[in-house]
């Protein structure tokens, strides 16, 4: 099978990098050693660190079935700006015209979002014959309302009536939707306009299980307490952008509030975003919080041995059911404190793998902190209930399997993908 993936956004697994791969780039290596030829259309642009990583378009071999196209764009340096949308759009049209000169794929699976690279995605599919599958990993332009009132939300749907317009049109046209979440593959078919057929399905993110040696391990370590992350303290972790989605102040206050009553816990952000500086600036004589700037797939795997719960602190209302951010820490046996209502604080109930708290509110989270903390027993049980979670689950053992089972059949019946029912 000749598969094109095309999702920007993602690190890329080349050599002078040393990031985690996320659900694209762990699916494409996965895809390669499957004997499938694949190409992975990305992006130039780091979104992590908001820098370039080529200035002009690449096209490198990564392995022998797997090539990936770098597509050159100016970037952004807000994740929510005018400049990321123009970006994107950008990108979209630069697939468009270069997709054109390369050997026709057999299937294309395009990540929604971004909303411009699945609408032509979908439109070099409908030209060709080529049947596109959306992955539905974040709501978009839903989400661009979600945080102000209806009135405000009244002024602004005009001027995002396009991308409103697109999305609709990449999913009424789109041979079958993935969603991470039966509630992310209800809204994908929701814009499509019918009901699920037989090549729709949820496969929920996943992440993979490193093996990480015990001398890397003592190594990175040492590099970590450089960075002022104390090994003897209970450590609550967060690892990810410093962004409008995390609720990280928040966080600091619990932190400020912990600090006067105990001394046995120690914060540690790892990451880097738009709100690094504010945020360090409401830090000011909190020794309880360190600050470890973005740290590379070897220091994250050492964090995960070190840590003693993991956090996952949401804008109050944010739409996302199990990030994959969750995964990550499942995999680790990480207990998690969440504050993500819906789908997300029932999983984690029901498999009793973490506790969430109020968002927005510092004592509450103090007062879960406070009990996952206290108790060594049902944390342990916790951590266990996650690692068994992630194996049953998120493992990509169990997840790729199923996605590319499902690709293979759509491909396969090429000839009949347009007459899919509504």
């Amino acid at each position: 099978m000749k598969i094109w993936l095309v999702t920007i956004g993602e690190p890329l697994p080349l050599n002078n990098q040393k990031d985690r791969l996320h659900r694209v780039g762990a699916l494409s290596t996965y895809l390669a050693k499957s004997k499938h030829e694949v190409v992975w259309w990305n992006s130039t642009f780091d979104h992590f660190r908001k820098k370039q990583i080529f200035h002009s378009d690449q096209m490198i071999k990564l392995q022998p079935n797997l090539s990936l196209i770098c597509l050159h764009s100016w970037g952004y340096q807000k994740n929510v700006s005018i400049q990321r949308l123009f970006d994107h759009w950008t990108i979209g049209i630069k697939f468009w015209r270069l997709s054109k000169k390369f050997p026709k794929p057999d299937i294309i699976l395009c990540s929604f979002p971004t909303i411009d690279l699945s609408y032509f995605s979908v439109k070099y599919g409908k030209a060709n014959n080529i049947p596109v599958v959306l992955d539905v990993r974040d709501l978009w332009p839903d989400i661009f309302l979600n945080s102000f009132s209806e009135r405000t939300k009244n002024l602004l749907f005009p001027i995002l009536s396009p991308f409103f317009f697109l999305t609709k049109k990449a999913f009424e046209q789109a041979t079958a939707i993935f969603g991470i979440t039966d509630g992310y593959l209800n809204w994908g078919l929701n814009y499509a306009g019918r009901k699920k057929n037989d090549w729709d399905g949820v496969f929920p993110l996943s992440y993979p299980d490193s093996k990480f040696d015990g001398n890397a391990r003592k190594i990175e370590t040492e590099n970590l307490r450089k960075l002022g992350v104390n090994p003897e303290k209970k450590i609550v972790w967060f690892v990810g952008t410093f962004g409008k989605t995390y609720d990280l102040l928040t966080v600091i206050k619990a932190a400020k509030d912990l600090e006067k009553k105990r001394s046995d816990i120690q914060f540690v952000l790892s990451g880097n975003g738009e709100n690094f500086q504010f945020l360090k600036e409401n830090c000011q004589g909190l020794n309880s919080l360190v600050f470890t700037n973005w740290i590379n797939s070897d220091q994250i795997q050492s964090m995960m041995r070190l840590a003693t719960v993991a956090i996952a602190p949401y804008v109050k209302g944010a739409p996302q059911a199990l990030p994959n951010k969750y995964m990550e820490y499942f995999s680790a046996g990480l207990p998690i404190v969440s504050n993500l209502p819906g789908e997300t604080e029932l999983f984690l109930k029901t498999n009793e793998a973490g506790l969430t708290y109020e968002a927005g509110n510092a004592q509450s989270l103090i007062d879960k902190l406070n009990d996952i903390l206290s108790d060594e027993a049902p944390r342990i049980k916790m951590g266990e209930n996650a690692r068994q979670i992630f194996d049953k689950f998120f493992n990509p053992n169990m997840v790729f399997p199923g996605i590319i089972s499902r690709l293979e059949k759509i491909a396969g019946k090429k000839e009949s993908f347009q007459n899919l029912p509504k």
